[in-house]
């Protein structure tokens, strides 16, 4: 279990700092899939807090995955070297594994939304004008843990599904787990 960040406001120049901070941890350790990162971070007017983490599932949904990834990552034990390890890394993700095509255009939708919307924030701010009309609302959809999963691990746990976080992150976990050291850049 971890402990809840807790709640603060700060202006947008360290929100970009926080949110490398938090986007770090996120990506770096990809076996903190059960943590809602995405959860931590909200904006309004300018200003981000950071909402209590929560654990995306329980946890015995958590010890069912942590076994499904042992059992992935015992599935290359018999390999010693470094570079054949992360070809057979390689080749089992693509083979056992599909793109979730759908995730991914919902997701870029979305992003451009957001992204609209901060536009309008910084151009209304720069002109002096209000700045409340143009807070990003996610999706209902988006407050489900579902919407999550294929870009972790899980989506290929649970439906053999992922977009390319979810492949990077298998990759990373078993190479790390190996002793390999790796980075996840964005």
């Amino acid at each position: 279990h971890h402990q809840a960040l807790p709640r603060f406001y700060t202006d947008f120049k360290e929100y970009i700092d926080i949110n490398k901070v938090i986007s770090s941890v996120d990506v770096d350790w990809p076996e903190f899939y059960y943590i809602d990162f995405n959860n931590y971070i909200f904006l309004t007017s300018g200003y981000v807090g950071f909402n209590d983490g929560k654990e995306l599932y329980t946890p015995q949904e958590i010890e069912k995955f942590n076994s499904q990834l042992d059992e992935i990552i015992s599935k290359f034990d018999h390999v010693s070297d470094d570079f054949e390890l992360e070809l057979a890394v390689h080749d089992f993700i693509v083979t056992q594994y599909s793109y979730d095509t759908v995730a991914r255009e919902r997701d870029m939708e979305e992003i451009a939304k957001w992204e609209e919307c901060i536009r309008k924030f910084e151009e209304a701010k720069a002109a002096g004008l209000p700045t409340d009309e143009y807070m990003y609302t996610p999706p209902d959809y988006y407050s489900q843990v579902e919407a999550y999963e294929p870009f972790s691990v899980i989506g290929f746990l649970k439906k053999n599904m992922g977009v390319c976080e979810a492949y990077t992150d298998l990759a990373q976990l078993i190479l790390q787990r190996r002793g390999i050291p790796c980075a996840h850049f964005i």
